[in-house]
């Protein structure tokens, strides 16, 4: 007998159905070592796959156009962005860390440091200098509700913010709404993707003459980059532009990264399910 069979026995008595016979006479059941890996391999990626969703890890993905009023910097050389240069930013990060907002005192503004920022654009990927790298020249991410005071009644907005407390250099689209909706003040930072697209703001730095809407000068704060080695700036124009039918769209949403433990869950999960497969191909 094989070592990796266990046997058991069951036992019963012989009846007779509406024409058919149920056979419980004494018989074996066989349960393998390899079913038993199968059965354990299952229950890890049902683990994993139902673990919490709270407390994790978030990653934003934002897709627009920019134009000739923002610049790209190489060394002392400052090259104009072409109208229409499309662009995607992936960042990631935790709301588990300190909000770099709470000082404002608005319920529905945080802000975050992401642990890495990637700019694609002009088919390079760009890696972006995080806020707590840098300090006030790395960016954040910035998450507005419809509760905020910042915006039109209603409105959600998200993006990066070079400084969120000075209001800083950055890109922050606007939306009507989002799905699913949340309240940042009641239920934190959810995956949601956002939608109805409203118009976007695109800030070089800090207002340094007259404020809000009526800001007359603007500090030009390069967002530091870096891409093959190479030391790279993004400087951002100074517009708001509000969203039009012919007009390019920004889109946005939050996603879910799962946990590291429900990771190893996973992997330990079809590492089971793999052994049973490969023993079963040699049987």
């Amino acid at each position: 007998m094989d070592e990796d069979t266990i046997m058991a026995d069951l036992s019963g008595t012989s009846r007779s159905g509406g024409g058919r016979a149920f056979d419980l006479r004494p018989r074996r059941r066989v349960i393998t070592r390899a079913g038993m890996t199968a059965a354990a391999g299952v229950a890890l990626l049902l683990a994993g796959a139902t673990a919490p969703a709270r407390a994790q890890s978030f990653e934003l993905v934002m897709q627009g156009v920019l134009d000739g009023r923002s610049s790209l910097i190489s060394g002392s050389t400052t090259t104009p962005l072409a109208d229409g240069s499309a662009f995607t930013i992936q960042a990631f990060f935790d709301p588990r860390s300190p909000n770099l907002a709470a000082p404002v005192g608005v319920p529905g503004f945080v802000a975050y440091t992401p642990s890495l920022v990637q700019l694609t654009l002009g088919g390079r990927t760009y890696s972006m200098e995080p806020f707590d790298a840098l300090g006030p020249t790395g960016v954040s991410v910035a998450i507005f509700d419809g509760t905020t005071p910042f915006g039109p009644p209603g409105h959600y907005a998200v993006g990066l913010i070079q400084d969120p407390l000075a209001d800083g250099a950055g890109i922050v689209p606007d939306y009507t709404g989002a799905t699913p909706a949340f309240s940042l003040g009641s239920g934190g930072v959810v995956p949601a993707t956002f939608t109805g697209y409203f118009g976007v703001g695109v800030q070089g730095g800090a207002c340094v003459a007259g404020g809000g809407a009526d800001c007359q000068q603007y500090a030009m704060t390069p967002i530091p980059m870096t891409w093959a080695g190479q030391s790279f700036s993004l400087l951002l124009g100074n517009y708001d532009e509000d969203a039009t039918a012919s007009g390019p769209t920004f889109t946005a949403s939050l996603q879910a990264v799962p946990e590291p433990g429900a990771l190893a869950l996973s992997a330990a999960g079809l590492v089971g399910v793999a052994a049973v497969a490969r023993r079963r191909r040699r049987a």
